[in-house]
């Protein structure tokens, strides 16, 4: 099969939507030769196709797509609210039973939460059943699955040991100047939610005189207002309104994280769950940040594997001061590691992988 004959469909949702995947992968594909992508987003996506894809019929849409175009294979990047709440991704689940391989990265791995189910309302218990037998299809019908760190798939290996599970890191491109001297500054940056744990990171700032922090945080759903007004608070009765900056709206452009990380020497990411890589950690090798982040999940592991910061405990502020004094006296060290890892996992690399990843699943699925 000659190269020009791959065409692959990406279900993703793509800019304008607020979606830091769609934003990737625009920038990766032109870097996958041979290949050509057919762009399936969601309605208000800037792709090929528009359509529902929380629809009920996604399968069908697909078909015909699939028909139209001529696809060789579907590449789906599955991210639970992409697909819809209503259906629970049950509407996923038809679109591999299509005759078509489909590859599909997982950005979030529903790990074994165990305890930590006591916590959660009858509805959050149901939904993360659901998830996990979605999940658990999704890995048995595949034929490749990717994902960002090595930790997401041993998970998925040991719930289904016959998938193919490969680990491709998100593509890095050098958007910093390294600093010299360090201002002991800290930065907090993500979507706004209890599970990121900044009371944690608040009680930190108390053991850190000199140090200031920066919490710029996104807030795309109203729950997280409640949120919010805990942790303005939590900010004034620790009294540290003097060395720690709030700053939140609904979605931050790329210009604006520049500006952020630009000013800012370390990335601390306390939170308290985790089933993600998180984009954070591809955002902080790209500005040269080292990181301090908490054992939850897996976001831990690429830190920890190229030591690129301080691993530790999750709900302790004084361990978690420890580890961002510790950072900053090896500040130099950890940002050679970023670095590196940075210029390992550029575009072509990167792309270089997916291309292989197609090539062998249609020679995968031509010798079924």
């Amino acid at each position: 099969m000659g190269e020009a004959e791959i065409k692959v469909g990406m279900i993703c949702n793509f800019p304008p939507e607020k979606a830091s995947q769609g934003y990737m992968l625009d920038s990766l594909m032109p870097f996958v030769s041979g290949v050509k992508f057919i762009k399936i987003g969601s309605l208000n996506s800037d792709a090929d196709y528009k359509i529902n894809l929380k629809s009920f019929n996604l399968s069908d849409s697909i078909r015909d797509i699939i028909k139209k175009e001529k696809l060789s294979l579907l590449h789906v990047h599955y991210i639970a609210p992409f697909f819809g709440r209503r259906t629970l991704n049950f509407n996923l689940l038809p679109l591999y039973d299509l005759k078509i391989p489909v590859v599909t990265t997982i950005h979030e791995v529903q790990y074994n939460l165990k305890s930590n189910l006591r916590s959660f309302s009858p509805y959050s218990v149901l939904k993360y059943f659901v998830l996990r037998f979605i999940q658990y299809e999704i890995v048995r019908k595949s034929v490749f699955v990717i994902v960002f760190n090595h930790l997401m798939a041993d998970f998925l290996r040991s719930i289904y040991p016959p998938a193919k599970v490969e680990v491709i890191p998100e593509p890095c491109e050098k958007r910093y100047e390294v600093q010299k001297v360090s201002s002991k500054k800290i930065i907090f940056f993500g979507v706004f939610s209890p599970g990121k744990d900044v009371e944690s990171l608040l009680g930190a700032m108390v053991y850190l005189s000199g140090y200031s922090l920066c919490i710029v945080g996104s807030l795309p759903e109203s729950v997280n207002y409640r949120y919010l007004e805990k942790i303005k608070h939590l900010i004034r009765e620790m009294g540290l309104e003097n060395r720690v900056k709030l700053i939140t709206k609904d979605w931050f452009s790329e210009s604006e994280k520049k500006d952020f990380f630009g000013r800012s020497d370390v990335i601390v990411l306390p939170y308290s769950w985790g089933p993600y890589n998180s984009g954070l950690i591809r955002d902080a090798c790209q500005y040269g940040l080292p990181m301090v982040v908490t054992r939850v999940g897996f976001i831990w592991d690429p830190v920890k594997r190229y030591d690129l910061g301080i691993v530790v405990e999750p709900h302790n502020a004084k361990e978690l001061a420890n580890a961002i004094e510790n950072v900053f006296s090896k500040i130099e060290n950890y940002r050679n590691n970023v670095m590196s890892l940075c210029l390992k996992s550029d575009y072509s690399q990167v792309a270089r992988s997916y291309k292989s990843i197609y090539y062998s699943s249609l020679g995968q699925a031509e010798g079924v």
